[in-house]
């Protein structure tokens, strides 16, 4: 027994802003909510509700399992950058940005965490504040030396 459905049948109905977040996930950007630490707690400024933690997928990893990809290792051929290679969806990015913006505004959310390889994206910063909603807490925390003087003045 087959069961057949007509022809551009939607058999995945996917809200917008569900579908923002699937996007961001999809091409391997990292993005989970926190609760925030309560360890010293008095020594810290008090954050309600939870933090989400951005940050820029890792870098692409090669299966050398695969004949294609130890074939063009034997012909000394570049693998590149898999999926998150320049003009795919999948490449790392500044115009992400726009993306978690819109992901940050549906969510509501007001605690956030970015880290330092989206810190060291080119304009990324500066468009996800500007079209971004209103944040209560904006972590910086292990941005190290991305956080430099000029993503702080934004």
């Amino acid at each position: 027994f087959t069961l057949v459905q007509p022809y551009l049948t939607p058999d995945w109905i996917l809200p917008v802003p569900e579908s923002i977040g699937h996007i961001i996930r999809k091409h391997g950007w990292i993005m989970e909510w926190f609760h925030p630490q309560i360890d010293d707690l008095h020594t810290k400024a008090l954050v309600q509700g939870p933090v989400l933690h951005i940050e820029q997928p890792p870098e692409h990893q090669h299966d050398f399992g695969d004949p294609e990809v130890v074939a063009k290792v034997q012909r000394g051929e570049d693998l590149g950058k898999g999926p998150q290679a320049d003009g795919r969806p999948g490449a790392i990015h500044a115009s992400m940005a726009l993306l978690f913006a819109a992901f940050l505004s549906f969510e509501k959310v007001r605690n956030l965490r970015v880290y330092s390889g989206l810190l060291e994206l080119e304009g990324f910063f500066e468009t996800l504040l500007k079209h971004g909603p209103p944040l209560s807490v904006l972590e910086l925390v292990g941005a190290g030396e991305a956080a430099t003087e000029g993503v702080l003045r934004v």
